[in-house]
């Protein structure tokens, strides 16, 4: 297992720590405030709750803005040919950092090999 540190994790993943505690501290907030009938309090969470939601929307959207080049033979055509439409400066993919997964372009496992030929690029 791995374990990190605030010093070995990217700006991306604190900021998404910190806007998911407070998104928590706020709905707990609400929840608490809404047992004991203080509005004043209530109102203070829901914004908090609210302010936390938005940062983490715009956190995952605007890499999404900013996609990466991808080459056009390792997309999918079902082993059959390359689609003779599709260049590689046309082709792009959302980068989305907040996932943490790697892009699988491999797509041994979508095709039975027994009964198809699929010649690799």
């Amino acid at each position: 297992m791995k374990k990190y540190s605030l010093g070995s994790m990217s700006s991306e993943r604190v900021s998404m720590l910190v806007a998911l505690s407070l998104m928590i501290i706020g709905i707990a907030g609400c929840i608490a405030a809404s047992i004991f009938f203080n509005f004043i309090l209530l109102l203070a969470f829901i914004e908090i709750t609210s302010v936390s939601m938005f940062f983490i929307l715009l956190l995952s959207l605007i890499p999404a803005y900013f996609p990466d080049h991808i080459k056009a033979g390792s997309l999918f055509y079902c082993g059959l040919a390359k689609e003779p439409y599709i260049s590689d400066a046309s082709v792009y993919r959302p980068n989305v950092p907040l996932l943490n997964v790697p892009y699988d372009t491999n797509w041994d496992e979508y095709y039975n090999k027994s009964l198809m030929k699929v010649e690799k690029a």
